[in-house]
């Protein structure tokens, strides 16, 4: 009886390690995000696709009463480390130079990104979650 308490043990531990590995898999960023904003008319919306361990993608972004503009993404997963780089240009509204965020975090669940956003030496915590069709 003993060892099949260790048996079933072990068999939970592979399970959720194979869970785990699933959720860091590259592939399993692929598909439209939006950023965890707390400022209402702010809006981050992109699409991400991987190839390897690269990370490319591009949406649209929004400015409170300001502007607005492309958003273009890339990136690398490595391990359960995510990172990609944002780079924001505005096109409509007001004139705001270009610049980038750099995020850098993992997946906590399917549909979730955390970690830190880096944008003019500042850094803070922050996620992303996945835009899931009804």
């Amino acid at each position: 009886m003993h060892i099949q308490h260790w048996l079933v043990l072990l068999g939970s531990v592979a399970a959720i390690g194979c869970a785990t590995s699933a959720v860091t898999s590259p592939t399993t960023v692929d598909g439209m995000w939006t950023g965890d904003f707390t400022v209402p008319g702010n809006s981050v919306l992109f699409t991400l696709a991987t190839q390897g361990s690269a990370i490319t993608g591009n949406g649209r972004w929004t400015g409170e009463a300001c502007c607005a503009g492309p958003v273009t993404v890339t990136g690398t997963v490595a391990g359960n480390v995510i990172t990609l780089d944002l780079g924001f240009t505005s096109t409509s509204g007001g004139a705001v130079p270009p610049y980038t965020e750099h995020f850098e975090g993992h997946l906590v669940g399917a549909n979730q990104l955390s970690g830190i956003l880096t944008f003019g030496g500042q850094s803070a915590p922050y996620g992303y979650h996945r835009i899931v069709p009804d």
